[in-house]
């Protein structure tokens, strides 16, 4: 429940990462910061939530502090450490020579705790993320540049990151690594500024088109004549961002509300939404043809991979989970699969997955398309060659990407933690799908 957002460009870093904060407290937040660089020294501002002001609201009274064109943010919700001042993002190493933000758990934190502070390195926190920070900054002491730095030290750690990374001696560069969290590069038009983001709705329609780095990558962005370039480690100099061509994915556009008024808070003004996003799900009614068939693009380009499914498991958490067993009663009605199982993606294990696979396949559901969980199960299925195909709301999204193909909910952003348009938007959407496979298997008009 923690968000990030970095800006590397020609405009004062602080607005830009401000609002990508004030979009991204839909996440829930006890503390949060931003730090940015002007004249190669950091300025650090970070805040906890008070019972007279919210951390936000406190970041904003030290807006006249930051100058720089390159900075990163960052709110939390604690999980490693109180919820403190001291305990917020960004956290700087204990030479004062970077400074971080991060997203995720480090399991093997104590250890390499333990193993710095036999070194002599000292720490202010209670966090597993100033263990990162501390850990890089060891491996510069050894020797190593930034990028093998960062490098080496992904190596060490064992978790899940989503790691945002200035070194104040390198002001035009932002460094960034991913291991099962979340991160996105966002790009101008011009390619003069670049957004790193935990959630593409942090882009809120600055740029027009994104990567979403990849497990266990390392990646720089460097600004070169005010434009934005990614740093080659083979070739050690810089390339243009088209080169990355085949990994840009459009944004899209979408307006992000602030505020839930006129409602008196989110749950209850995304429960008001439900007609409109269930209009959504048909697609205005482009999913319908008018002869009791649906057209469900997404599907219909791997029709023949799909009709190989006799055995089918529907995987979620949460609410997906519960929206999964009424897509399940949906199918067994019409006759889709031999068999249908239900099963909450944390308790998946590959024993569910028969030996002979070859008519077997998994219908994955997640909201943002990033539950971990469900992620995890993706991965267990991938590797064994099993058909996946996924029904989730965030276009470009992890599960998404990792999915053979998928149906979108089109029920935009949900702020409220309760699931509400969501959880309708998969019912219809999970009915859709049992009429489509009802009709490719040739079942009765009259059962669809």
């Amino acid at each position: 429940m923690c968000g990030i957002c970095a800006y590397l460009g020609k405009k004062i870093a602080f607005g830009i990462l401000f609002h990508g904060l004030q979009i991204l407290q839909n996440r829930g937040y006890d503390s949060s910061g931003i730090c940015t660089i002007t004249e190669n020294n950091f300025i650090l501002s970070k805040f906890a939530t008070t019972n007279v002001n919210s951390a936000l609201e406190q970041l904003e009274s030290d807006k006249q502090l930051h100058k720089g064109t390159i900075g990163i943010s960052h709110t939390r919700w604690a999980t490693h450490g109180p919820k403190t001042k001291v305990n917020a993002h960004p956290h700087n190493d204990m030479n004062n020579k970077i400074s971080l933000v991060h997203n995720g758990i480090i399991e093997n934190y104590k250890e390499i705790y333990d193993k710095l502070v036999q070194k002599g390195y000292t720490f202010i926190s209670e966090t597993d993320t100033e263990v990162i920070s501390n850990l890089i900054s060891s491996l510069l002491d050894e020797g190593f540049d930034m990028y093998d730095a960062i490098t080496n030290a992904t190596q060490i750690l064992t978790g899940t990151w989503a790691l945002v990374i200035l070194n104040k001696d390198h002001p035009n560069k932002l460094y960034l690594a991913k291991n099962g969290s979340p991160l996105l590069v966002g790009f101008g038009i011009h390619n003069d500024f670049a957004i790193i983001a935990s959630e593409q709705s942090v882009f809120s329609n600055h740029v027009n088109r994104y990567i979403s780095l990849d497990d266990k990558e390392v990646m720089v962005i460097v600004k070169e004549d005010d434009i934005i370039k990614q740093f080659n480690p083979e070739k050690k100099e810089t390339q243009d961002i088209e080169l990355l061509k085949h990994k840009l994915m459009k944004t899209i556009s979408q307006y992000i509300s602030l505020s839930p008024e006129p409602y008196p808070h989110w749950t209850i003004k995304e429960i008001y939404e439900q007609p409109h996003s269930i209009i959504n799900a048909y697609n205005a009614g482009g999913r319908l043809d008018g002869t009791s068939k649906v057209k469900l693009g997404g599907l219909d380009s791997k029709l023949e991979l799909l009709l190989k499914i006799r055995n089918l498991i529907i995987i979620g958490c949460g609410t997906s989970l519960n929206a999964g067993r009424v897509g399940a009663r949906f199918m067994r009605q019409m006759g889709c699969f031999d068999t249908i199982q239900v099963i909450d993606a944390s308790e998946f294990e590959s024993f569910y997955i028969p030996e002979n696979s070859s008519n077997f396949g998994i219908l994955c559901l997640s909201q943002s398309g990033e539950t971990k969980d469900v992620i995890s199960t993706v991965d267990i299925c991938k590797e064994k060659g099993i058909s996946i195909f996924s029904v989730v709301n965030v276009v470009g999204s992890c599960i998404s990407h990792k999915a053979d193909c998928g149906v979108y909910l089109n029920s935009g952003r949900e702020v409220g933690v309760a699931a509400t348009k969501s959880f309708t938007s998969q019912c219809l959407v999970l009915s859709l799908i049992s009429i489509w496979f009802a009709q490719n298997k040739g079942k009765s008009i009259n059962i669809r």
